[in-house]
């Protein structure tokens, strides 16, 4: 039996989103943000080359997207989405204690690949975003804005500068598993929502097949995937980027914080617009503004319009988690959140797997970083086209699940 539909969520709600919002910062945050300031530094203690360098977030994403239609449906089962939390936790402080002690790049990159990445899938996205689609039912936007806030990649690149300059890296390893273990008692305060128990919407089924195939579910992983793996690949390689143009590693990492900063603010703005005007829309216009922006990495810049880059990056990506959680609940249903948050982690894997070390590729081939970012902004121009199916169909659904709290308003008067 589904929950009802409603305007206001349940007592606990916020508490809830609150804590998804520690958490997701918590995995995203202290890899990606630690990442892009430390790429350079990995490159060259380990003697390798730009592309391995740059690997290991891409391997992180892999495991990360092979493991979350697992983990989606085990959530749908209903396993305590705590119990999955805290072992994502004391994982990942593992697997960066581990990191501070290898001197081989083939050594680091499986610990990406095996202990990084699962850890991710384990109390990052998928478990956070599906704890506040449990509360939340069918308009999830503002709660998901909340926790897609990127909090922490404002200030984590900072403090990894900081202590690579004065340490090393695998001081940098070393303080990111410290971080991980500080958040361990906050998930153990988890509770699963009311919507958690609900079935499936009855066009869907019971079953992963029944998702997969809808053509909504893979329009939405081209145009998704593209946006996404566009996101990464920025946030790895900007350092790289910034520093090439002749700008100082200070202002590449200032950058950083910059873009994470202005994701505190475009995630809420983004999640407030998909509830406004649909998860669909909102995701095209993040696609077409994100692909302006790309434009002004393509030859050097001044300071004042990279830093106009960052703010506009920022609030795209950090926008993006919060938009397609809202697409998920229109077009799938709250109850099937999980299993189609999982599914389409490995549908998008080749975009997000691919972009990073792609881009990487194309600059050891061509010296420079305008071929990889003219690439990203076509794609981004693909994936906006992509998206205008879908318009119509969550127009629908979005009128649909409007009537049903009409209706049951009014019963509920009566």
């Amino acid at each position: 039996m589904t929950g009802p539909p409603q305007s206001l969520p349940p007592p606990g709600a916020w508490r809830m989103a609150a804590l998804a919002f520690l958490t997701q910062n918590s995995a995203t945050g202290l890899t990606f943000g630690s990442f892009g300031a430390i790429v350079l530094a990995i490159e060259a203690q380990f003697r390798t080359t730009r592309t391995l360098a740059s690997l290991g977030v891409s391997l992180a994403v892999v495991s990360l997207s092979l493991l979350a239609p697992f983990l989606g449906t085990v959530l749908v089962r209903r396993v305590p989405i705590r119990r999955v939390m805290i072992a994502g936790i004391v994982l990942g402080a593992g697997g960066y204690a581990s990191l501070a002690l290898v001197d081989d790049i083939r050594a680091a990159l499986a610990i990406y690949l095996l202990i990084i990445g699962p850890s991710l899938v384990m109390f990052g996205a998928l478990p956070s975003n599906t704890l506040v689609s449990s509360w939340f039912g069918d308009r999830p936007g503002r709660a998901l804005g909340l926790v897609n806030m990127p909090l922490f990649i404002t200030l984590v690149p900072l403090a990894s500068t900081a202590i690579l300059a004065a340490h090393g890296l695998s001081a940098v390893f070393a303080c990111v598993a410290v971080a991980h273990l500080a958040v361990l008692p906050f998930a153990f305060a988890v509770r699963d929502g009311p919507y958690a128990g609900a079935s499936a919407g009855k066009d869907l089924g019971a079953g992963s097949g029944a998702i997969l195939v809808r053509g909504e579910f893979w329009l939405l992983a081209i145009a998704g995937g593209i946006i996404v793996g566009a996101g990464i690949m920025k946030i790895s390689h900007l350092v790289a980027i910034v520093t090439g143009q002749g700008h100082s590693a200070e202002t590449a990492t200032l950058l950083l914080a910059i873009s994470g900063g202005a994701g505190m603010l475009g995630s809420p703005l983004f999640g407030w617009l998909a509830d406004r005007i649909g998860g669909v829309g909102a995701l095209i216009a993040n696609a077409l503004l994100q692909s302006a922006t790309f434009f002004i990495l393509l030859a050097p810049v001044g300071v004042p319009a990279l830093v106009i880059d960052a703010v506009l990056i920022g609030a795209c990506g950090a926008g993006v988690s919060a938009t397609q959680g809202v697409i998920f609940s229109h077009l799938f249903g709250p109850a099937n959140f999980a299993r189609v948050f999982g599914l389409m982690s490995i549908a998008t894997l080749p975009f997000l797997f691919g972009m990073t070390p792609l881009a990487g590729l194309l600059y050891d081939r061509s010296g420079s970083y305008a071929l990889p970012v003219a690439v990203t902004i076509g794609l981004l121009f693909v994936a906006a086209l992509v998206l205008l199916p879908l318009l119509a169909a969550e127009r629908r659904t979005r009128r649909s699940a409007a009537f049903a709290r009409r209706t049951t308003a009014a019963f509920s008067k009566e």
